[in-house]
């Protein structure tokens, strides 16, 4: 017999393990209102009656991973409208009808990962201060981001395949990248230094290639302000021909 509810949980405020909830028919997850911590990972994914995730609204803490994956009537994530900690990683992923993240999460361990959804079109981490890395890849509609608390990111930056950004976003506050910057394929960016003007500290290599609209003297300024780099500054099919400030 097919799960019709979940109000079996209706008492329950605190999980020890996971909360899963995948290949359901469920339209619904009323009934996990009164959860606000989840130690393990919580995994919505493959649900193809699910719309809204406004029952875990009471959710404030993931010890391991949020997985929002492959549940094709989700269009936004607004209902994990607590969420303040993540002790690993948040995957958001092919999710077909998704069209804007708002997360008040203020740490990530791991990563943020927001990874082909095909109209989406904002993202808004306005509280994240830091993460583990941050990895936005494949979401073609992608015009806002801002990430404006972001100081520092441990590992990888990585914007790619993001062909409707003109700027990668409001990340005005970070100052380092522990590893590596990697802007690639994103056919409309015209501009990274007014998104990249704090960045003076980057691990490894600082590799911005393959933007056709973006001008190679732009990502030379950026590059320039770098005071503490500890790789290679990789400019190339980017557009030579544009000319800066």
């Amino acid at each position: 017999m097919a799960l019709q509810d979940l109000s079996a949980l209706s008492r329950v405020t605190r999980l020890s393990r996971n909360l899963v909830v995948t290949d359901t028919t469920l339209d619904t997850l009323a009934g996990l209102e009164g959860i606000t911590e989840v130690v393990g990972y919580l995994n919505v994914q493959r649900n193809g009656a699910l719309a809204d995730l406004d029952g875990l609204a009471g959710v404030e803490r993931v010890g391991k991973t949020v997985f929002i994956v492959d549940d094709p009537l989700i269009t936004s994530v607004d209902g994990l409208s607590s969420l303040a900690r993540v002790d690993e990683s948040i995957s958001i992923t092919d999710l077909p009808a998704l069209t804007s993240v708002a997360l008040p999460v203020e740490a990530v361990r791991l990563s943020v990962q927001v990874v082909r959804n095909p109209e989406l079109a904002t993202l808004t981490l306005p509280a994240l201060t830091e993460a583990g890395e941050v990895e936005l890849h494949g979401n073609p509609m992608l015009t806002d981001v801002a990430a404006p608390a972001l100081v520092e990111v441990h590992g990888w930056l990585q914007v790619d395949d993001c062909d409707a950004l003109t700027t990668i976003g409001d990340f005005t506050a970070l100052t380092t990248v522990d590893e590596r910057v990697s802007i690639t394929r994103n056919d409309g960016l015209a501009s990274l230094s007014t998104s990249l003007s704090a960045l003076t500290e980057v691990g490894e290599n600082f590799d911005v290639h393959d933007n056709p609209s973006l001008p190679a003297c732009d990502v030379d300024a950026v590059a320039t302000a770098i005071s503490d780099l500890g790789g290679l500054v990789v400019n190339t099919g980017n557009d030579e021909a544009a000319a800066c400030p």
